[in-house]
């Protein structure tokens, strides 16, 4: 395998970051989408690239959970907008938002103590317009095209099912039993779920069929557990966010890629584009300050 080493000095900032460049990278750059001193995690470009949706801690709330709220904001004008909103003493917090792959909507779950809700609003929404899609789960992801969502039941029921958003119809993918789904993300063709199953101090990293057939483990060995899954739009690879790690892994098996080695600071939560490149949130303490940076890394 073949790297380059890029050093490139972020201003404002003293650290420096370090990105590989591989054989199945190439003309490799990357771009800050937004910066503040708030913790901004979960970021997704718009399929059209216009816009970056992420959850925010920004409205300031002192209890720790209370705070989170999901924002879009236009890259061209670099206005943001805040789609979610809660009462002080709401116990509820808004997070994980991901597009259709329209770009009309973004999903998200309300978290709270009691179910959690999968929602979805329009990208310029208000809270007038958010729409509760189930009640029961606190994981989930879309498919290709948008139409299905894999749920990860979470309150009186824990199994896998697959929710039709043109019928509401629930198939299970998975008995019922007590295991706790941290991630989840539709293999190739839709015609699979990867799930990240988190039972502390055990994690595993499973693939389960559609059709039926008997589950297996995903085919590599992680230093850690998973937060995200994302499958590239050409199916080639899928990018696993592992603690400071984003490694891209590809769907046939092979040679895996640690896309960002020896990066100062937190690495949270990487997702693929329509295009194929990488936006991720990027998390440092500078001069007794948070902050907090969504990059872009195009090929």
């Amino acid at each position: 395998m073949r790297c380059k080493t890029y050093h490139i000095l972020l201003i404002g900032l003293t650290c420096t970051l370090f990105l590989s460049s591989c054989d199945t990278i190439s003309s490799s750059k990357i771009e800050t989408l937004f910066q503040d001193d708030f913790k901004n995690l979960w970021p997704e470009l718009s399929p059209d690239g216009n816009y970056l949706t992420f959850y925010s801690e920004k409205i300031g709330y002192d209890h720790p959970h209370l705070d989170y709220c999901i924002y879009c904001v236009d890259l061209g004008t670099s206005e943001i907008h805040q789609l979610t909103y809660k009462d002080v003493n709401s116990y509820t917090w808004d997070v994980d938002p991901c597009w259709s792959p329209d770009g009309r909507w973004i999903y998200f779950v309300r978290d709270s103590y009691g179910p959690g809700l999968i929602c979805r609003m329009p990208y310029n929404g208000t809270e007038d317009d958010n729409e509760v899609l189930f009640s029961g789960a606190e994981v989930f992801a879309l498919n290709s095209d948008g139409s299905k969502i894999v749920l990860a039941l979470s309150y009186t029921e824990f199994y896998l099912a697959v929710l039709d958003l043109d019928t509401f119809e629930l198939t299970p993918v998975t008995e019922e039993d007590l295991t706790w789904y941290r991630s989840l993300c539709f293999g190739p063709d839709d015609e699979s779920v990867i799930a990240v199953i988190n039972n502390d101090p055990v994690f595993e990293v499973k693939v389960y069929p559609l059709n039926g057939d008997d589950p297996y483990n995903f085919d590599y060995d992680f230093s850690d557990v998973p937060d995200k899954i994302s499958l590239r739009e050409d199916q080639a690879t899928y990018l696993f966010s592992v603690h400071n790690q984003l490694l891209e892994i590809p769907v046939e098996g092979g040679e895996s890629y640690d896309l960002t080695p020896n990066m100062y600071g937190s690495l949270t939560d990487g997702s693929y584009d329509s295009e194929g490149d990488v936006c991720f949130s990027h998390l440092v303490i500078q001069d007794s300050t948070f902050v907090s940076t969504i990059y872009k890394w195009s090929r």
